[in-house]
């Protein structure tokens, strides 16, 4: 961790770092395989198991480890920490959805923020009073029974009052289906920063310094979020795993070469099923080691290249290759590529740059079925207005499989039963017949 933070301190980057119990939402099987533990003991919606309900010597054994990982970030050279709640264990005692005690940590909003208010001063403590200690926490839960935005904004308001925070980074939402978690981390198809007005009402309802990261993927957006008053700082996660080189190409004035997030949450599937941020729109992302996110400008040899398919990995060939000084042609058989020829390579500067884009034409394909007895017929295609003559029947991968071909072509098969033919033509080819399998 220290290697880490002194090599972003270099350029004069500041380090922070998030610290929760996940509470419920733990795994049982990890660490010293303690149970999963929760103020009530409500069942965990993602890996189904019944928390234990958290005891008074439980609560004393977290709030100790909470302390000392925020001082070891602090000696680590961080410049401060973010504590998580939203669905973790701090604000599991905040909701009535999983606290329903009725001893000294529940019913009351006093007694659902004493563990909280534990923690907070057990960090501050143990660190100095310029290290940075912040809270990314739910303000509306949007669900039943759960926290409301009115409670919300009164917790927002006790943290601030407090006088243990820095700042607030807020979150709508919940998380305890993938439904859910979608509204507080939306992808690809859904609308662009949709809780950035709810965000500035927690601002002006507290006027402490409000963060927000909800795919707020542009600078546009960013830029009005900060300059309208509605946020202090905006986060930007998947936009710098799209682009890790936001600041500097705003800073160059660059902004149009930005490589914008797409929102396919990629990068988010890769860290939990293989330990990797990758991206589904930059291949660079995650492999640094290999593939440089800025491509040497000019080839010592420039040549011409020539790529079949203008699919997402033909383009990204495309884009290297005349980043790299190359002439580039570029091959595809459907009339429009997988992307605009002109987006895949404005991105290309000097000379030499620029790739052409040639598309060649493929008659389209329908496939048409019809059933077949068992006995083939041995010159004419059967299937309807095709007249071509049979030069061979296969059986390419299972004797319930044939296929047929026509001089020059081979036109394929079914493995279904009863036995179907399939004929590759063109749309003038009249309907399946009746009762066919298709």
């Amino acid at each position: 961790m220290r290697e880490l933070v002194d090599s972003c301190h270099e350029y004069d980057c500041k380090v922070m770092i998030q610290l929760t119990h996940l509470g419920r939402r733990a795994h049982w099987g990890q660490a010293d395989w303690l149970p999963t533990v929760s103020p009530s003991g409500v069942r965990e919606p993602a890996h189904r198991a019944f928390p234990k309900i958290i005891e008074d010597w439980d609560i004393e054994r977290i709030v100790a480890d909470y302390a000392l990982a925020a001082e070891h970030m602090q000696a680590a050279g961080l410049d401060g920490i973010e504590l998580q709640c939203y669905g973790h264990l701090i604000d599991q005692f905040w909701s009535p959805v999983t606290n329903f005690r009725e001893d000294d940590w529940g019913g009351s909003l006093d007694n659902r923020l004493r563990f909280t208010h534990l923690i907070l001063d057990a960090i501050r403590a143990r660190v100095s009073p310029d290290f940075i200690v912040g809270l990314r926490l739910v303000i509306d839960e949007q669900m039943e029974n759960g926290i409301t935005r009115e409670v919300g904004i009164e917790i927002a308001r006790r943290m601030v009052a407090s006088g243990q925070v820095d700042f607030l980074n807020v979150i709508r939402g919940h998380i305890d289906t993938d439904a859910a978690l979608t509204d507080i981390i939306p992808v690809q198809g859904m609308p662009a920063s949709p809780h950035l007005d709810f965000a500035g009402e927690v601002r002006a309802a507290t006027k402490f310094p409000v963060f927000h990261a909800a795919k707020i993927a542009d600078i546009a957006t960013a830029r009005h979020a900060v300059a309208s008053g509605k946020l202090d700082m905006v986060g930007m996660a998947r936009a710098h795993i799209a682009d890790p080189l936001i600041v500097q190409k705003l800073t160059e004035g660059r902004e149009q070469d930005i490589r914008p997030c797409v929102g396919a949450t990629y990068c988010l599937d890769r860290i939990y099923l293989a330990g990797e941020a990758l991206c589904i729109h930059n291949p660079a992302t995650g492999r640094e080691a290999t593939m440089p996110h800025q491509i040497s400008s000019q080839s010592d040899r420039p040549g011409k290249m020539v790529i079949v398919g203008a699919g997402p990995a033909g383009l990204e060939a495309a884009r290297v290759g005349a980043e790299r000084g190359h002439r580039v042609v570029v091959f595809e058989a459907t009339p429009k590529p997988w992307a605009s020829s002109t987006g895949a390579s404005s991105n290309a500067k000097g000379p030499g740059s620029s790739f052409a884009l040639t598309a060649t034409r493929r008659p389209m394909k329908f496939w048409q079925r019809i059933p077949l007895s068992s006995s083939l017929p041995a010159a004419a295609c059967p299937i309807p207005n095709c007249s071509r003559a049979v030069t061979n029947w296969r059986s390419p991968r299972a004797t319930s499989s044939r296929a047929i071909s026509h001089p020059g072509r081979r036109y394929c098969y079914s493995t279904t039963a009863p036995i179907t033919l399939a004929c590759r033509r063109q749309k003038s080819l009249p309907p399946a017949a009746p009762g066919s399998n298709t």
